[in-house]
């Protein structure tokens, strides 16, 4: 083998060297991607980033439960449960139209997308101007965590698409049992805990420390079908992570939420 042989190969194989040892920022999406909701698909962020969604992080998105026909509402997205300058999230709409209102966020492809990589914990506003015709409405959101490998789904955001003189005129029930994400999730002291309950069911609403000691009892009643809300206060209480617990008839469902002082 000659020496320009043995150069090109030397040379080839820096390069390589280089290309891994890059930050993971520019070997990625720094101003952002499309088309990884739930919407779309199944894998997530899994074909650039971890295999899997990561459980401790947390995505959620809280506004308006019914919308009018063509008006436009605010709407939020958080992302928790990681820090580093890596976030980024994706949001998508089945039926109506998005708009950015944080300078971290953009449109692309009908859908937003953050703008650049984003500080953790983060919160992306964005508006949603409801479609034409009545109906139903999904809102989807995935969001990149602080790690190269974190990324998660928020729950989907069911909405019920109206006319003016139905919401004067009719109070909706709700069709199933939902726990919302509490707001504003960081928190300091308090939070608001919406949740929604189809029929009249006893219910129960915990708070417990992540070694599942009970911290509080919200609710110990029955409760009518509608959708309700209680707040919890955290004064006193150390920084952290705590999960709230419903139980409402044969539901139950955990969620985490995080206390920053």
């Amino acid at each position: 083998m000659n020496s320009n042989s043995i150069l090109r190969k030397m040379l080839f194989l820096f390069s390589i060297i280089a290309m891994i040892s890059q930050p993971s920022s520019l070997l990625s999406y720094p101003n952002g991607v499309t088309g990884r909701t739930l919407k779309t698909t199944l894998s997530g962020c899994g074909s650039c980033h971890g295999s899997s969604a990561t459980s401790g992080l947390i995505v959620s998105i809280t506004g308006p439960d019914t919308v009018i026909i063509g008006q436009t509402y605010s709407f939020t997205v958080t992302v928790t449960g990681s820090s580093g300058s890596n976030g980024g999230i994706d949001i998508a709409s089945s039926r109506g139209t998005l708009a950015a209102v944080s300078s971290n966020l953009k449109l692309s492809n009908s859908e937003l997308t953050h703008s650049a990589k984003t500080s953790l914990p983060a919160t992306y506003q964005f508006n949603y101007t409801a479609p034409a015709a009545a109906g139903n409405d999904t809102l989807w959101a995935t969001g990149k965590g602080g790690s190269f490998t974190e990324w998660n789904w928020a729950p989907n955001k069911f909405l019920r698409v109206t006319l003016a003189t139905e919401v004067a005129e009719q109070k909706y029930l709700p069709y199933k049992f939902v726990l919302d994400q509490n707001y504003p999730n960081p928190f300091n002291p308090a939070t608001s805990i919406r949740y929604s309950i189809p029929l009249t069911a006893t219910v129960t609403l915990k708070i417990y420390d992540t070694n599942g000691k009970e911290i509080s009892s919200l609710v110990n009643e029955t409760q009518e079908s509608g959708d309700h809300s209680v707040e919890w206060n955290g004064e006193g209480m150390p920084s952290g992570v705590y999960m709230y617990r419903i139980t409402a008839g044969y539901y139950m469902e955990t969620r985490k939420m995080i206390l920053l002082k």
